[in-house]
Parts: structure tokens; sequence; C-alpha cells
């Protein structure tokens, strides 16, 4: 199923924060914060969605949770 993101996603953000992931890491980001966001039965993926995708993706990498926390 197709989702849409909502406006107030920051795209510059989140490619800064998820700098250096690969190519499957950032299909596990958008998949698991569309999961976050059918889970409370919304239709757009928002920023927060993101931000804990990047942290449970990246998080076992080390700083990511540190850097996501400034932006929830």
């Amino acid at each position: 199923r197709r989702m849409s993101f909502s406006e107030e996603v920051d795209i510059s953000l989140l490619a800064k924060l998820s700098e250096g992931a690969s190519g499957a890491d950032i299909k596990a980001i958008c998949t698991e914060a569309g999961m976050y966001a059918i889970r409370e039965r919304r239709e757009h993926v928002e920023m927060r969605d993101f931000l804990k995708a990047i942290d449970k993706v990246l998080g076992k990498r080390g700083k990511t949770a540190e850097k996501t926390s400034t932006y929830i």
C-alpha cells in the first residue's frame, strides 16, 4: 500500500541523520516509519515516525539515538 508523508517532514534533515546508511537501511527506515503510522491508523507518515525509525534501524550503530532525540 502506498503512503504519503506529511508536509512537515524535513527531507534534508532525514538525509543528514541517515548519512552513511546503505540503500537497504534507507528502505528499512521508510518501511518502519510507515509501520509506525499504520499502527496509529494514520494515512500520512510524520517526521516523528521517521525519527523513531532511524533510531530503530540505525540506532544499533551508536550515536544516532543522541542525534534524533534532539528533534523529537
